[in-house]
């Protein structure tokens, strides 16, 4: 075989291993504008099947604006009902009222910390399954998005 063959090999393999990639990259790294916020990858654990539960969902949240924002609110339609979270304190408490959005910042939703949290979920989430979720921001209104399911890792609690 010559040298122009498995060269010609070589990049048709790393093409495809590329597309995947870019493929995978749509899945997992999705994103919302809105006016001047822009929403990155709304994610949350996938549930057990038994029964009304609960999920966490996190979010990166920037804000773009040159003014404070706040993110005052969620909601899931029929799915359920959102709580805004602050990590747990000592006293277990964690509801938020809202959370400030500083000009030209971001905000971070995740585990162990800030989160939106949805109870009365009336349905399984497997992954790859989408929620639509409403945000509700003082300044920019209310924008639709949607969360995609995660796996749990092992040992998780839902």
């Amino acid at each position: 075989m010559s040298i122009a063959t498995r060269s010609l090999r070589t990049l048709a393999r790393l093409g495809i291993v590329l597309a995947i990639l870019l493929a995978c990259g749509e899945t997992w790294a999705h994103a919302f504008r809105h006016k001047a916020l822009e929403i990155v990858h709304p994610w949350c654990y996938a549930t057990a099947a038994a029964g009304p539960g609960t999920v966490a969902i996190y979010m990166k949240i920037r804000n773009g604006a040159k003014e404070t924002d706040r993110l005052i609110g969620a909601d899931a339609g029929a799915g359920g009902r959102i709580e805004l979270r602050e990590a747990a304190g000592s006293d277990g408490s964690g509801k938020a009222v809202s959370f400030a959005l500083p000009p030209g910042k971001e905000i971070v939703l995740a585990p162990g910390g800030r989160h939106l949290l949805l109870t009365g979920l009336d349905r399984e989430l497997r992954p790859r399954d989408m929620i639509t979720v409403t945000l509700a921001f003082e300044r920019a209104g209310k924008v639709a998005i949607e969360v995609l399911v995660e796996p749990a890792p092992a040992g998780h609690a839902h």
